[in-house]
């Protein structure tokens, strides 16, 4: 007995089940083409939503597979960056205050400059790995949700087997749209130029208060147009996967298709960025600064946060998916299931004709779904690692005093700084006159050391802040009275 109409028997109930599951898929996307071009933003999540939950499976192994690191790596391009600033603008303050032409002065000068170069080359390693995973994860959830339009069967094998291809075809789009927003970038500032530059030449200083609107006026239209050719290339990108075009050609065919479905596209676009973005600074501020909360207490919540962010993202592709099959119906181009298939397979090398799998297919699936798991168990352990690196990463150090170190009116020398929970203090000075002591607010206004207080004498002590206030002084007599104290209040 074989096919999806054989009684269910004991050797057949793998193949039942499948021929069901495949039966579910189908039925999401089995509303007729013409119907879906009245789909609004509603109608469109609500498409979404069945897509990604009767195919969860799949798309759990995108999410893992692709959407993840992606996660890692816009993660790491907020916070390390930050980090490696932070030490550049400590450095600089340093350099301020240090003789020009010393030897320490020159040293400073050359670790500035590797710090430099190590913020540039990471900033640029993370926008190409981000550039990377976001179209390995476009072309899979397009091909997929393709797949399942056309009535294929579709396995995570298959799928990584055709990205390869997509991505080269998306890859040109992407660099099509790139080079239409440089465009786009140089005409806007000419523009600005002109109209200022008129304005000036013609009216001259006066009614500035008239200008300064007329400004805002155009810098919301030019935001405008970069929102219109971002929209456009989420659904270039579409294009580029399911039809022959790709590159200028493939954003040619969007503006085309977009027409009517603008303003859809557009309260979609703003709803998804938007709330990514709120989830992105909810993971900042809760879980990477968080500082008051206990390692537990930022697992939790970065585990959450990040399944929040994973899911938005994956949410964000199977929308822009949807919305090409609605701007189709809305232009009344009926899409070929069949030459769709054919469309799809030829990402394969070759045509195979669909039919039912045997056994072999059963332990495909078994291996895949142990893959899986594998896939699960490592992606999570690496996001715990990130959730508790990120914490540590981000503490700056501070040569107390720059290059005069620990020593008399050094009392100003925090203003102007940012700290934060878990930043290291260093204290340069002489043990043979100086010292450090941890103190209260009491004992930083009347400089008495209180009983119990911590006092080092090192001559190189390195200090950790704790969250809130935190006061030092020196304890030789009349030292902390000439200004060698500090306060400083972290973050």
């Amino acid at each position: 007995m074989d096919g999806c109409f054989g009684k269910t028997q004991p050797s057949h109930f793998s193949i039942s089940s499948r021929c069901a599951k495949n039966s579910i898929r189908t039925m999401v996307m089995e509303r007729k083409q013409e119907e879906m071009q009245f789909l609004g933003v509603f109608g469109i999540y609500q498409e979404a939503y069945k897509i990604i939950f009767s195919s969860r499976k799949i798309f759990s192994q995108i999410t893992l597979a692709f959407i993840l690191p992606l996660l890692f790596i816009l993660l790491a391009q907020i916070e390390v960056p930050n980090v490696l600033f932070g030490k550049i603008i400590n450095n600089e303050l340093e350099l301020q205050g240090t003789e020009a032409g010393t030897k320490r002065y020159n040293k400073l000068s050359d670790h500035i400059f590797s710090e430099l170069a190590y913020f540039w080359l990471f900033k640029v390693a993370c926008l190409i790995l981000s550039v990377v995973f976001s179209l390995l994860s476009n072309a899979a959830v397009v091909y997929t949700i393709a797949s399942i339009y056309a009535g294929r069967e579709v396995s995570f094998k298959k799928v990584m087997s055709a990205v390869p291809k997509i991505c080269k075809r998306l890859m040109v789009t992407f660099l099509s749209i790139y080079v239409a927003l440089l465009a786009y970038i140089a005409v806007t500032i000419l523009v600005f130029s002109l109209v200022f530059l008129a304005w000036f030449i013609f009216i001259g200083f006066s009614n500035l208060k008239v200008l300064y609107p007329f400004g805002i006026v155009l810098l919301v239209l030019s935001f405008m147009g970069c929102v219109y050719l971002t929209i456009i290339w989420l659904l270039a990108s579409v294009v580029s996967v399911l039809e022959q075009d790709w590159g200028f050609k493939a954003m040619t065919k969007s503006k085309a298709l977009i027409k009517g479905k603008m303003w859809t596209a557009t309260i979609i676009y703003f709803n998804i960025s938007i709330t990514s973005a709120t989830v992105t600074m909810a993971f900042q501020n809760i879980v990477v600064h968080g500082g008051s909360m206990n390692m537990a207490g930022r697992v939790l919540l970065g585990v959450i946060c990040s399944s929040l962010i994973l899911g938005v993202c994956l949410f964000g592709y199977v929308t822009y998916a949807v919305i090409y099959f609605v701007c189709k119906s809305n232009h009344h181009e009926n899409i070929e299931k069949s030459a769709l298939s054919d469309h799809l397979e030829a990402y394969h090398g070759e045509y195979v004709p669909l039919k039912s799998k045997d056994h072999q297919f059963e332990n495909l699936s078994m291996v895949q779904g142990r893959g899986s798991a594998d896939l699960v168990v490592v992606n999570m352990a690496a996001l715990l690692c990130l959730i508790v690196l990120t914490g540590h990463v981000h503490a700056a150090t501070y040569t107390v005093g720059g290059s005069g170190g620990w020593t008399l009116n050094v009392d100003s020398w925090p203003k102007g700084k940012r700290f934060k929970a878990g930043d290291t203090l260093v204290f340069t000075y002489d043990p043979t006159i100086h010292d450090v002591v941890a103190v209260n607010r009491g004992g930083y206004s009347s400089c008495i050391t209180p009983e119990g207080a911590r006092v080092y004498k090192s001559g190189k002590d390195q200090i950790k802040l704790s969250k809130g206030q935190n006061f030092f002084i020196c304890n030789v007599a009349g030292h902390c009275e000439s200004g060698m104290k500090i306060a400083i209040n972290a973050a």
